[in-house]
């Protein structure tokens, strides 16, 4: 009992102590609530007044913030601010860059990324004037500095706009990188294109690969094309063992693309179609020539259903409603724009348009149309 009564008095005064605590917290609590009382943003959590005790954020603090025209300052922001040691003097700084509106995520993030008056004029001196404050984040971020730029100008880039330097330096295209390019004979190297280049892993290893496979002259777009379509070695020997002959680099696009492979290749040979060029094996693959397809045709009386035909049937969507259309008309009575736009087709004006067909698809669809009226 005594050693209870000995301890009273500690466990009052490490009570009043707390209280006096909680008094000073919530005073910084009402100043942060000051006219903004109504939004639960501005009540701050117990954590978060565990923080501002901490960070001593008070009530002189946010007067001073608010002074430098920081409005709507939530508990966090102020926070984070107190922490990155935003204060009068670093916004003031701001300001004479031009930066009067700042937001408080800005504030940080150009006090955290160490963004001064002396970074801002170095950048000014690069060429890279009126940058917004993610824009000089950005360059800080990036090391975009003189050593960099004048590495690019000696390239031939003198007008680099800030988006391209930041984007060169983020994919580490430098001068070593661009002259390697070069010597691969690409011409028109803009830092788009070098971007993009190294984006996809075009190398000089990757492009003596692509000449071993006869590929000696591609430009960097059709070479990046290769890459974005995964075109190696590999894929160009196994369209060869398919039959395709003579494949130039869009063949090999296209195969990929259109998904054309060995599985594909058989069902065409099922059908009796052997010795397929890329392009006709393509457009069976495009307008979904199948067995069933051919099974539908002859059902529906058509004869000598080569790939050709096929195709300009698929082109024409023929279907029984259209065999009884057809049926005993007069051929010369028959509009092709008609039944172009019939299935689908409707970029046509007249019967003479039809510049977006291979010809010989043109004269096969005329073709079907005769037999068509003859049945």
């Amino acid at each position: 009992m005594q050693t209870s009564t000995n301890n009273t008095p500690r466990r009052s005064g490490g009570l009043r102590l707390v209280a006096l605590t909680l008094v000073c917290l919530m005073a910084a609590s009402a100043a942060v609530a000051q006219d903004r009382s109504g939004k639960p943003d501005d009540v701050p959590s117990d954590d978060q007044l565990i923080a501002m005790k901490i960070h001593d954020v008070d009530a002189e603090f946010i007067r001073d913030m608010r002074a430098l025209g920081f409005e709507d300052l939530t508990v966090d922001n102020l926070i984070a601010m107190r922490i990155h040691g935003v204060n009068a003097r670093f916004v003031e700084d701001m300001k004479a860059l031009g930066f009067d509106d700042l937001t408080p995520d800005e504030a940080v993030s150009l006090r955290v990324h160490d963004i001064n008056k002396r970074f801002a004029e170095k950048m000014a001196g690069l060429g890279f004037k009126d940058l917004t404050p993610d824009q000089l984040i950005a360059l800080s971020i990036h090391d975009v500095d003189a050593g960099f730029i004048q590495e690019m100008r000696a390239m031939g880039f003198d007008d680099l706009d800030v988006d391209e330097a930041i984007g060169l330096s983020i994919h580490n295209v430098n001068a070593r990188f661009a002259e390697e390019m070069k010597s691969l004979g690409f011409k028109d190297l803009t830092p788009d294109r070098l971007m993009a280049l190294r984006i996809h892993g075009v190398s000089a290893r990757t492009m003596r690969a692509l000449k071993d496979m006869g590929y000696a002259n591609l430009d960097a777009d059709m070479a990046i094309a290769f890459h974005v379509h995964d075109i190696d070695e590999d894929f160009a020997e196994a369209m060869k063992s398919l039959g395709f002959r003579d494949l130039d680099a869009n063949d090999l696009i296209a195969l990929r693309v259109h998904d054309v492979d060995r599985r594909f290749m058989d069902k065409m040979k099922a059908l009796g179609f052997t010795n397929l060029s890329a392009d006709r094996a393509i457009a069976l693959k495009i307008y979904n020539v199948n067995q069933r397809y051919v099974d539908k045709m002859r059902d529906l009386g058509l004869t000598n259903l080569t790939p050709v035909r096929l195709i300009a049937m698929k082109m024409l969507d023929v279907d029984r409603a259209l065999v009884e259309d057809l049926r005993g008309r007069r051929y010369e009575e028959v509009s092709l724009r008609r039944l172009l736009r019939r299935s689908g087709h409707r970029w046509y004006d007249d019967d003479d348009d039809l510049s977006r067909y291979d010809a010989e698809y043109v004269e096969a669809m005329r073709d079907i149309i005769r037999e068509l009226t003859q049945m």
